[in-house]
């Protein structure tokens, strides 16, 4: 599955914009005051990439917008007002990969620059509104998942953002009035990678951001109780940076690198969460964040590298009850690193970057918060 953009421009008055999208395999399950039950099974068994080649001989206009976004299986399900019950078995299996990649290259004066490239193994969406829940997500992710951003620009005169996402497996809840009992099993040894390699000769504003996360999960409800157990096993190696040059530059250069390799968030803004977990990470996190400069204002590097992360929130002013049993365990390597380096003169700079193991935090908060 190849979903491929060329842009050849040599210049434009009103500006560019392009975007490439690949899916391997998609499912919708609705329904309104009805009862739905989902019984899904998905597997990537080759390639499915998506890719952004830009050219801009001179000028570009006011902007240049380009997006990127392979998937390789989702599935979406919920209804309103009845129940929601099911499973949703997703895998991405050895040998294959989902990639997205984007690569700009502009020679000429551009305004704003906004370039996203996104990659997402396998994903379940959850979404009730009343009603309950009651399902379980199976995903396996053994093949690649990789977002690559790169490029160059001559002159930009507007905010300049660049983004490169890559998630093996993903689950989120959006949850509405509606009590949940959700399963999640997830497991990845093919590996996660998210690059941003960037030149920017002048510039005002400048954002890099890389994230990547071998297993994700994200739970937002509001409702009387949200049960959730989780077992999450990241085997593969989660591989972000971030590198960003600018010779120039007016404003803020900001680049960042985040990586985790198992990470879960339940938040109920009411009542009661009944969560349980157990995360293994044992392929290695390595995360990098760099920013080489010219003459500029301010600039920023930071890197945060985790094994694994689990956050739970219950609503304090809803009755706030919250119980949690979790089980954190690290075999890998887990690293972070940030460079800094101004060859001319800036008024601010500065560097940070974090290692985390294992990290978990569990709160009762009040409701809005």
């Amino acid at each position: 599955m190849l979903g491929h953009q060329t842009l050849d421009v040599q210049e434009s008055a009103e500006g560019v914009a392009g975007s490439a999208l690949s899916v391997g395999n998609t499912l919708s399950a609705t329904g309104q005051a009805q009862a739905v039950h989902v019984e899904s099974d998905q597997a990537v068994q080759g390639h499915v990439e998506s890719s952004v080649v830009g050219t801009v001989g001179a000028d570009a206009g006011p902007y240049y917008a380009v997006t990127s976004e392979a998937t390789g299986n989702t599935a979406t399900a919920g209804t309103c007002c009845a129940p929601t019950t099911g499973s949703s078995l997703q895998a991405l299996q050895a040998g294959s990969a989902v990639s997205a990649d984007a690569q700009s290259q502009l020679r000429g004066r551009t305004g704003g620059i906004s370039i996203d490239v996104s990659a997402v193994g396998s994903t379940t969406g959850w979404e009730q509104v009343g009603g309950g829940v009651q399902t379980w997500t199976g995903q396996t992710a053994d093949g690649l998942t990789i977002a690559t951003n790169s490029g160059s620009a001559e002159l930009s005169t507007g905010n300049a953002g660049l983004s490169a996402t890559a998630v093996s497996n993903n689950v989120t809840g959006d949850l509405e009035n509606a009590g949940a009992d959700l399963g999640v099993g997830q497991q990845g040894a093919g590996g996660t990678t998210a690059v941003i390699d960037f030149a920017i000769a002048s510039g005002t504003d400048i954002q890099a951001m890389a994230t990547g996360v071998g297993n994700n999960v994200d739970v937002q409800a509001t409702g009387s109780t949200v049960a959730f157990n989780a077992q999450q096993q990241a085997a593969g190696a989660t591989t972000v940076y971030s590198n960003l040059e600018a010779a120039n530059w007016s404003g803020d250069a900001t680049v960042s690198a985040y990586g985790v390799g198992n990470s879960v968030v339940v938040s109920n803004n009411g009542p009661r969460v009944q969560l349980w977990n157990d995360q293994t990470v044992s392929g290695p996190v390595d995360v990098g964040a760099s920013f080489t400069g010219g003459t500029g204002a301010h600039a920023y590097a930071s890197s945060t590298a985790m094994g694994n992360a689990v956050s739970g929130y219950a609503c304090d002013t809803c009755g706030g009850e919250l119980s949690a049993t979790n089980r954190q365990t690290g075999n890998a390597r887990v690293r972070a690193n940030s460079a800094l380096a101004v060859t001319g003169r800036a008024r601010s700079v500065a560097a940070d970057a974090t290692a985390i193991g294992n990290s978990a935090t569990y709160q009762v908060v009040g409701s809005g918060q």
